[in-house]
């Protein structure tokens, strides 16, 4: 009486592939020998593995390799992995070799940008993509440092590569505006995120005034004598040596709440966008003489997020509170400007 031992199952592990932030297709051969084999593949971060899931096909029979697989999904990215394919027969499992893959990085944010000059609004974060950039009057270039949260990204800006936490090359700024684009690759080479510098020109009053050929930089000063001060016309960026358009000085109005039904005064004026310590604040009296400061809850500011400029100064409009048919007592309205 004779009998044959069947030889074992053959199990070859091969590279993996198709790797990306979170997902990888893990490779391998099985031979069953003659016998019939079941594919499984272990995966893990070390050759303790301890994740074992099935491979397609699912069963192997016959006397030839075949070409075993399995898609991976829900990985870490910058992660190494370790796997092996495993054939188990009809007495044993055989197991591949151990082999690794690492998935790329697919940080693709800013840990930091400064300018050479210039102040960015609001500050800088890095989940923030836009920013208003206000540029001092005398800036005729600039550099930008962008800092990337990962080490293995890549930068451009405006189109150059530039190397995370150094300056790149010198942007030449001769107009009003500018727009400067970062872009941030990821290590996986798909994953990117914008960062756009809206940049306008930040007019110092003494800039205006030499720019308008000014005799005097007396902020109280009315060069034209239209009744309108230096520094008013300063801050609604109107003409300060000849007639103004009315479009530039402040308006009052009312208009009819389609919420409430009720008009409310509307007060426009034209604000010079700088930095430091000037403010523009709405007053009221009744009476022409007690001016106070119109309380922030009695202030809506209308179409806050649509207020036009010219990168120099933007047009904004605040709804007085509470109606005009609240009461039968008169509402004057001035805007009181601090430099």
């Amino acid at each position: 009486m004779t009998f044959t031992t069947p030889a074992p199952v053959a199990a070859t592990t091969l590279a993996a592939t198709a790797i990306t932030g979170t997902t990888a297709v893990l490779n391998g051969t099985i031979n069953a020998n003659g016998g019939s084999a079941a594919v499984s593949f272990d995966y893990g971060l070390d050759t303790t593995y301890g994740t074992n899931v099935a491979g397609t096909p699912a069963t192997v029979t016959g006397s030839t390799s075949t070409a075993v697989s399995v898609a991976l999904t829900g990985l870490t990215p910058a992660t190494t992995y370790h796997f092996r394919v495993n054939g188990t027969g009809s007495s044993s499992t055989v197991n591949g070799a151990d082999m690794t893959f690492t998935t790329p990085d697919t940080n693709a944010n800013l840990a930091g940008l400064t300018l050479s000059s210039g102040t960015l609004s609001p500050v800088f974060s890095g989940s923030v993509p836009t920013y208003a950039v206000l540029m001092p009057n005398a800036t005729s270039s600039f550099t930008v440092t962008p800092t990337a949260s990962s080490s293995l990204a890549g930068i451009t800006v405006s189109g150059t590569a530039v190397t995370s936490g150094a300056a790149s090359a010198s942007i030449a700024f001769s107009g009003s505006t500018a727009t400067v684009s970062i872009v941030v690759t990821a290590q996986d080479g798909t994953t990117s995120q914008t960062y756009t510098l809206n940049i306008s020109r930040y007019v110092s009053f003494l800039d205006w005034a030499a720019a308008n050929n000014l005799s005097t930089t007396d902020l109280t000063a009315d060069t034209d004598g239209d009744g309108i001060p230096n520094l008013l016309e300063y801050a609604f960026n109107s003409n300060p040596t000849g007639a103004n358009n009315s479009n530039t000085l402040p308006t009052l109005g009312n208009t009819l709440n389609a919420t409430d039904g009720k008009h409310y005064f509307t007060y426009t004026y034209r604000r010079r966008i700088v930095p430091g310590t000037m403010t523009y604040v709405i007053q009221s009296s009744t009476n022409l003489s007690s001016w106070s400061a119109v309380a922030a809850q009695n202030l809506q500011q209308v179409g806050a997020a649509n207020a036009t400029g010219d990168g120099v100064s933007e047009v904004v409009t605040f709804r007085l509170l509470p109606a005009l048919e609240d009461g039968p007592t008169a509402h004057f309205v001035r805007l009181n400007v601090t430099p």
